[in-house]
């Protein structure tokens, strides 16, 4: 996603922490990112703010933030949830475009979780996933 931006645009990088490492390799980008545990190695970049913070509830809220930033994208992970819906409909109404981070497709039938009745069973678990 951070390759397909334009040159020079403003994106509101909406995908917590994590999503940040992948735009912080362009230079030509400025970056605002809103998430809870920002690594502190991402206070060396010039380009990029941080703000430590919970998604807003309110629309108007949202639109304030976007628009005293300059933002050009919203950059952020589909992760569903009520959360987002300011964000988005703050983006809608600024006319932003909204890019998401696909969802990793899940095989049907595969087990994604395992239910542990004990602290052996945890301690179990944690070994087989580990070696």
């Amino acid at each position: 996603m951070a390759a397909a931006l334009p040159a020079q645009a403003r994106p509101f990088l909406a995908g917590g922490s994590r999503a940040v490492t992948a735009f912080v390799s362009r230079p030509d980008l400025w970056l605002l990112a809103r998430g809870l545990k920002f690594n502190d190695d991402f206070k060396k970049y010039n380009h990029l703010k941080l703000i430590n913070d919970f998604p807003k509830k309110q629309i108007e809220d949202e639109k304030a933030l976007l628009t005293e930033y300059e933002i050009s994208h919203i950059c952020a992970k589909n992760a569903g949830g009520r959360w987002s819906f300011a964000k988005i409909e703050a983006a809608r109404q600024l006319d932003l475009p909204v890019w998401f981070l696909a969802r990793p497709d899940c095989q049907k039938g595969d087990q994604h979780y395992q239910i542990c009745h004990s602290l052996d069973d945890v301690t179990a678990a944690i070994k087989a996933m580990i070696g």
